[in-house]
């Protein structure tokens, strides 16, 4: 982050910005939203996206402005908690027309697109201040929590829809899940893991949130991690086991699969959605990777 950004400035900025977390939203029922997965009809611009684990977006300054595909725009004041589950297919923020003054604080927790989970602090235009847990630290939070993170996300999901009395156990279940998170991160420094886990893993969030641009390439992820595209070759496969190019064509195949479960969307929709530039190159890429076009994906289920 620059260092005019005065609600950043000094060490361990991003910490205290999860204290402030804890001290807000974290203890008002009424300042923690659920984002509900929309009936995906009418518009679908490009920027729509999905993620296979769970968000939290909390403008810690400014108004979040925030869609779900087949809902009208919301604004999500500062000072709220808001809570976007798997599968629930919203417009990229970025794409959304934001306050100049908006600083944002966003927790990604460990999915199949990122094993590490992350939070975020920052604003759209400047790069966010990371933490990204390494494979020690993310054991050690799920030592803290008793469980995994998307497992107490499912009980958050269910507290919410129980009144008065299920906010409250929400609120406590997500205050265990950002003190746990906060402890892991300052025991070991605002970014844990080795060097080359923390380009990965921030190779893998440019992957998990741009998967949908037909343009994404290796030479575009490395310039965003600041590597040479050889360099984050070598060095993701060598962390992952995986290429880049393998890890993306998951991406999107997991994504487009979750797509399908969706009624409303058609096949060419979906492949617009999920980065392909036409829907014959998706339905091949689909076929030899499922070894079924994604139409008799649909009939099956």
């Amino acid at each position: 982050m620059k260092s005019n950004d005065t609600a950043l400035q000094g060490e361990g900025s991003l910490n205290a910005e999860l204290r402030r977390l804890l001290d807000g939203p974290l203890a008002h029922p009424e300042s923690v939203r659920l984002a509900l997965r929309g009936a995906a009809s009418g518009e679908l611009r490009y920027g729509f996206h999905s993620h296979d684990a769970w968000e939290l977006f909390c403008p810690l300054q400014g108004v979040l402005r925030f869609e779900v595909a087949g809902q009208p725009e919301v604004e999500i004041p500062s000072g709220t908690l808001h809570i976007v589950p798997p599968a629930c297919l919203h417009m990229d923020i970025r794409f959304l027309a934001q306050p100049p003054d908006l600083l944002l604080l966003v927790m990604n927790l460990p999915g199949e697109d990122a094993n590490y989970g992350g939070v975020g602090v920052g604003s759209l235009h400047d790069p966010h201040e990371r933490s990204a847990l390494s494979a020690a630290g993310l054991a050690a939070w799920k030592a803290l929590l008793g469980e995994a993170p998307a497992a107490l996300m499912e009980r958050v999901t269910a507290a919410l829809s129980g009144g008065t009395w299920g906010h409250e156990r929400a609120l406590g279940l997500l205050r265990v899940l950002v003190t746990a998170y906060a402890e892991v991160a300052e025991g070991s420094g605002p970014a844990l893991g080795a060097p080359s886990e923390r380009r990965v893993s921030d190779a893998l969030n440019y992957l998990q949130t741009h998967y949908y641009e037909r343009s994404l390439s290796l030479a575009k992820v490395a310039k965003a991690v600041g590597l040479s595209p050889s360099h984050l070759s070598c060095l993701f496969r060598q962390v992952t086991g995986r290429s880049l190019h393998q890890t993306l064509l998951d991406i999107r195949m997991r994504r487009a699969l979750a797509l399908l479960e969706q009624e409303g969307l058609t096949i060419k929709q979906i492949a617009a959605l999920t980065g392909w530039s036409n829907q014959l190159y998706f339905s091949a890429a689909f076929r030899r990777r499922c070894g079924r076009p994604p139409s008799a994906v649909r009939v099956a289920l």
